[in-house]
């Protein structure tokens, strides 16, 4: 459930928000349903328990990714893609629909895709994979917030980084607002 206000200042009521999860074809070992086939009759069945839909679209190929918006524009309200764990900077909307090819991913700024870069450097070295230190440095709270409205069509949609602070230090408040 997520919350649904017409003002920064009001609390907010109780919405139902479905979520669906496709998995991209393109460079990847595993298989799954053609995400294409699969989206609209899933979509519409969602639509019809709530307006508001968010797919997440994991895939590596941006290409993939903007042709799967291209089929979901108009039909939910959000597609968010992910598995690149570097936030994009091509956030749109499409017929209501709000779209980025990856929201990025919260842990350490400086790492590759949350592991140590010198043991990854290694990794390309010697050919043997090595996923055993995680990075801890600069983490940051990747993400997207996206503004709906009743009938759940995408308004808005804006690009969300926030520094962690390490240790016992106070998160610094997000900064939400149009302007930031």
């Amino acid at each position: 459930m997520f919350k649904a206000r017409s003002s920064p200042d009001e609390p907010g009521t109780a919405v139902k928000v479905a979520v669906a999860v496709f998995l991209g074809a393109n460079f990847t070992r595993l298989r799954a349903d053609n995400p294409f086939r699969e989206l609209k009759p899933l979509l519409e069945k969602l639509r019809a328990e709530t307006p508001y839909v968010v797919a997440d679209f994991h895939a590596w190929a941006t290409g993939e990714k903007r042709l799967f918006f291209a089929a979901a524009a108009g039909l939910c309200t959000a597609v968010i893609g992910s598995h690149s764990r570097v936030q994009t900077a091509d956030e749109t909307i499409l017929d209501g629909t709000a779209v980025i090819c990856d929201a990025g991913r919260t842990g350490s700024t400086e790492s590759v895709g949350g592991t140590d870069t010198a043991v990854r450097i290694q990794e390309y070295l010697t050919g043997i994979p090595d996923w055993t230190k995680d990075a801890w440095d600069k983490c940051e709270l990747q993400g997207v917030i996206v503004e709906a409205d009743g009938e759940g069509r995408a308004l808005s949609i804006k690009r969300l980084r926030i520094p962690v602070p390490a240790g016992n230090q106070k998160m610094p408040e997000p900064d939400i607002s149009e302007e930031g």
